[in-house]
């Protein structure tokens, strides 16, 4: 028996002659009051109250349109659209939609994922540092992040019911993050977008404001639009992925990251290494990627400006670079709260503090007030062993259930190869996140929890195709 939205509900109330009574009796209500107000409010109310009920009717289309707010940030770009909280009225509306399909029309089945439990695990873990931070409101800030995180993982996974769906939220994170990049490129080739290292820094806001950010975001999407590349055999589909992935790289280069550079570099290299694996062709494809590897390398230092080159030599010449220095510092500090406050650290968002107040080494460079800039120094030293348990458990459950994917066959070849292929890009994103992650500190950032996300919903959509 089809499943009855409550749009249909709705409709079916307004049928017959109690349904023209009734609304006869509601526009004479609104005509009354459009005597004394503005009229332009009740239509505006009204245009918002009949889009509210249509996407909790059909919930799916608040799930890309989440993700393009959450990548775009027009709040950033337009003052004006930051009071009207977008992001959280598509959150209530999916949750609302949640609510009456599990609890009303009681046709959801709760999805039961360890996943789910690790998130919710990092949130406890972040409560409890609350208890001994040094900076308990951003800790407190950093803890409803975090519970922001896991009920939209919770929501994105239950209502992302199928492959198609599921392949239609994929191109809802690439399309905005493609448009970032070529707006990111052609701002900093234009010479409008310019930082003092001589990059183009990043762009919107948020976790995408600094250049670093940026790059390691785009890195742990770019699988998604290389093994689909590698998966089809259209031309244009070809064409079309090809172009968005030279697009990513661009603007990596752009941003002068360092850390995003080797994070795509680990991108292309796993990625490379899952497309030999499949084929069989160890010894031709070895051969082949390391000429590929090393000519793709003389060309970007041959095209790339000198301030590019100077910037990256920086990565093996790290005892002269302030940078570089600061951040061996803040490690240093790291692995001093840790053996302070070994359960549950300094507290989610209070390294800085921590850093300035305590654990400043005597030997510093001038910097008082320094972050992480490392996913794992920073979890060991804001959340303590108790949220690097759940982190990392968190990270190796992804991994072995990315993993599992490939015992699954289905009878039509190309859907199963394709399936595959996104098991595979999930994996090479999380390794990317993992390299570039190593300088930054990102372990409150969406892109870990998005990856944990889709690794959830292709898991269900696989089991499901084999049942």
């Amino acid at each position: 028996m089809p499943e009855t939205t409550l749009l249909e509900k709705i409709f079916g109330y307004f049928k017959g002659f109690q349904g023209i009574i009734a609304l006869t009796f509601m526009c004479a209500i609104l005509a009354i009051l459009s005597l004394k107000f503005n009229g332009l409010i009740f239509i505006g109310l009204l245009f918002a109250l009949a889009a509210g009920v249509v996407l909790v009717s059909y919930p799916f289309a608040c799930v890309p349109i989440y993700y393009i707010l959450l990548f775009v940030r027009p709040g950033d770009w337009l003052p004006v659209l930051e009071k009207f909280r977008l992001i959280l009225l598509i959150v209530a509306l999916m949750g609302g939609s949640f609510v009456v399909k599990a609890l009303v029309f009681r046709n959801t089945k709760i999805i039961r994922n360890s996943q789910l439990v690790f998130i919710a695990g990092i949130l406890i873990a972040i409560a409890f540092s609350i208890l001994e931070s040094y900076y308990q409101s951003i800790s407190l800030t950093r803890f409803f992040d975090m519970a922001r995180i896991l009920v939209m993982a919770f929501l994105i996974a239950h209502i992302v019911d199928n492959y198609k769906k599921f392949k239609i939220t994929i191109w809802s994170i690439i399309v905005p993050l493609t448009v970032l990049s070529a707006v990111n490129f052609t701002l900093w080739v234009t010479g409008q977008k310019v930082v003092d290292n001589g990059g183009s820094s990043g762009i919107a806001g948020g976790f995408l404001g600094d250049g670093n950010d940026f790059a390691l975001a785009l890195n742990c999407f770019l699988p998604l639009v290389v093994f689909q590349f590698m998966a089809t055999k259209k031309f244009w589909v070809r064409f079309l992925t090809g172009g968005i992935a030279v697009t990513f790289l661009a603007a990596v280069v752009a941003t002068y990251s360092r850390g995003g550079m080797l994070g795509s570099i680990a991108v292309f290299l796993m990625a490379y290494w899952f497309y030999i694996w499949r084929t069989k062709k160890f010894r031709q494809g070895i051969f082949i990627g390391i000429i590929v590897l090393f000519f793709g390398a003389m060309t970007l230092i041959a095209l790339a400006p000198q301030a590019f080159v100077d910037r990256m030599s920086g990565i093996s010449d790290y005892r002269e670079d302030e940078s570089a220095l600061g951040r061996l510092d803040a490690w240093r500090a790291g692995l001093m709260m840790f053996k302070d406050q070994p359960l549950f650290g300094v507290g989610a968002g209070a390294f800085s503090i921590a850093y300035g107040t305590k654990y400043k080494p005597f030997d510093a460079i001038a910097a008082n007030w320094r972050e992480a800039h490392s996913f794992y120094f920073q979890a060991i030293g804001e959340l303590g062993i108790f949220g690097v348990f759940f982190i990392c458990g968190l990270c190796f459950i992804m991994y072995k259930q990315q993993r599992s994917i490939q015992h699954y066959s289905f009878p039509d070849p190309q859907k199963q190869m394709e399936i595959h292929f996104f098991a595979d890009a999930l994996t090479t994103g999380l390794v990317g996140f993992l390299v570039s992650g190593a300088f930054l500190s990102v372990t409150y950032y969406p892109n870990l929890y998005i990856l944990s996300t889709l690794t959830i919903i292709l898991v269900r959509v696989t089991r499901d195709g084999n049942q």
